[in-house]
């Protein structure tokens, strides 16, 4: 987990009982208020530079959305996953297959 503060980090390690954990300094990415406005909701530290990218790619690209090849590990909650950029979604259809 990323936090903006120390005091962030703090509160989030007196409620993990019963498990293992270190607070340590850490330098990243956090997102502006512009950011955050734009996609409409708080963007947290850990999601900073990848909802950056996702804008920038809707801004600059003519691509229809992004794809993280993360590994599948869901012991540290980690999958692959992507998003189809939501100016895109007219290109798009449904089809139910049974």
């Amino acid at each position: 987990m990323r936090f903006v503060s120390e005091s962030q980090a703090q509160a989030e390690f007196e409620s993990l009982e019963g498990m293992s954990a270190r607070i340590r300094p850490f330098e990243g990415w956090c997102a502006t208020a512009a950011l955050s406005e734009r996609i409409g909701f708080q963007v947290e530290p850990a999601l900073a530079v990848e909802l950056a990218i996702t804008c920038w790619v809707e801004d600059s690209t003519a691509l229809e959305g992004v794809w993280w090849a993360d590994k599948l590990a869901p012991e540290i909650l980690s999958a692959p996953r992507g998003v189809i950029l939501p100016g895109r979604l007219q290109g798009w259809s449904i089809e139910r297959v049974d």
